[in-house]
């Protein structure tokens, strides 16, 4: 049996749909003799979503013919918004036999962050940087399952 006595600190959490868990940024303290909020004025707490990532979109990519011929089962190909990386992925092998890479891009809320790609080449002892971004938006994909995106890579300075 759980008791809570007056003075005690409660943290408040959020189960969103998205199957990600919100804490509250303030706490409440427990009162056994006070109410907050009511039906006509109900109690408004913040919830800490900017450290958060819980939007997901799909990268399908393949590499460019350059690069394509040395790819292997070792190879690595990440995402990142800025320093952060948001996904990671081993090797594919695409339908027509090329190897290619589905990634998962974790993305915040604000589902406008810039998106670039690195991929290190194991046979080459390279990391590559994507020439180009992207904008993350959760309700699309880049490229797609059947038709992956060939992407150009520059060697990372």
């Amino acid at each position: 049996k759980n008791v809570v006595t007056d003075g005690a600190e409660i943290e408040l959490k959020y189960y969103s749909s998205l199957g990600y868990i919100f804490g509250s940024t303030e706490k409440l303290i427990f009162d056994a003799g006070s109410v907050s909020g009511t039906i006509n004025s109900p109690l408004s707490l913040g919830f800490d979503t900017a450290s958060q990532c819980p939007l997901t979109m799909y990268a399908y990519i393949a590499l460019e013919p350059e690069l394509a011929q040395y790819a292997s089962d070792k190879d690595l190909m990440a995402a990142f918004a800025g320093d952060e990386c948001r996904g990671i992925a081993k090797t594919v092998t695409l339908p027509n036999g090329n190897m290619g890479f589905v990634i998962p891009v974790k993305g915040k809320l604000t589902n406008d962050e810039t998106i670039t790609l690195k991929y290190y080449s194991a046979a080459r002892q390279y990391v590559y940087r994507s020439a180009f971004q992207f904008t993350f938006n959760a309700q699309t994909a880049f490229g797609a399952e059947n038709t992956h995106r060939e992407v150009k890579f520059i060697i990372e300075d």
